[in-house]
């Protein structure tokens, strides 16, 4: 089955339409709570005010992007592609460092279980047990593969958001743009 453009550009704007309402759930969660949260737990942390500021922006940016998306506003359309580019880096920088400051936190501590010897040549059966308690040190791989994965999963949809916004920006551009006529002077 064939699309026309129309159709395909209508699919564009359904897709993209799609990817924001996950960028504004992803923002507002991951930037916005998560930084309020921070700063309300540590007021001077720079880290936490900065995500805050980040996640407005992005936020203001997704709310114009979805307008531009749907009535063909190239000026919008174009500042929300570079946006997205900004927004790339961002999680690529801010998902590396969270993945780095949270290594420490996948590091789990237990001890072994006593070894539990039994003497068959007593009458009794008494256990006897060796009480060699040491500590063995565990990496969690399952939240480090999991993390990852979410930040490969973010950076694609992202990719691929920025794609389909120049696409469109160029298909409207290309809508829009100066017919030649004929000069009949």
């Amino acid at each position: 089955m064939a699309f026309n453009k129309k159709q395909q550009i209508r699919g564009i704007r359904i897709l993209l339409t799609v990817f924001y309402g996950f960028l504004l759930s992803s923002t507002l969660f991951r930037y916005v709570i998560h930084g309020t949260v921070e700063t309300i737990r540590r007021p001077t942390n720079p880290y936490a005010i900065t995500m805050i500021v980040i996640g407005g922006l992005i936020l203001i940016s997704i709310f114009l992007a979805t307008y531009a998306t749907w009535f063909d506003n190239t000026a919008i359309l174009l500042v929300s592609g570079v946006v997205l580019i900004c927004v790339f880096v961002l999680t690529l920088v801010f998902g590396i460092i969270r993945i780095v400051k949270t290594a420490p936190n996948r590091v789990t501590t237990s001890t072994k279980a006593p070894a539990v010897l039994i003497n068959s040549v007593e009458p009794d059966d008494i256990l006897t047990s060796t009480l060699a308690n040491e500590f063995a040190t565990n990496s969690d791989s399952y939240a480090l593969a999991e993390d990852i994965t979410k930040l490969i999963i973010e950076l694609v949809f992202t990719l691929f958001a920025i794609l389909a916004t120049f696409a469109l920006f160029r298909y409207v551009k290309a809508k829009y743009a100066a017919v030649p006529t004929r000069d009949t002077s």
